[in-house]
């Protein structure tokens, strides 16, 4: 099975495969997505395997510190909601 085959049963990915990332009506993140998707379907399946486990766990490995550092900003905006909250109370 190649990487496109994955991405179109994944119901976040396969949207994007759609997608046109020179759209201007895209946003940022989608024209991100638009485009990682376009070249992993083109290329990945051509890589060496050792290739492909070493991207993978590199982006892995990124993927794990971008979710800590986006839930440490939620528990920082929900502490200063509940503050903000706390002091309207009043």
């Amino acid at each position: 099975m190649q990487v496109q085959d994955k991405f179109e049963q994944d119901p976040l990915l396969a949207p994007a495969l759609g997608w046109d990332p020179d759209s201007g009506v895209l946003s940022g993140g989608e024209r991100a997505l638009a485009t990682v998707v376009r070249t992993l379907s083109d290329h990945f399946d051509r890589l060496d395997g050792r290739i492909q486990k070493a991207l993978v766990a590199t982006l892995a490995g990124s993927a794990a510190e971008t979710a800590a550092a986006e839930d440490e900003a939620a528990r920082i905006l929900a502490r200063a909601r509940a503050s903000t909250e706390g002091d309207g109370a009043r």
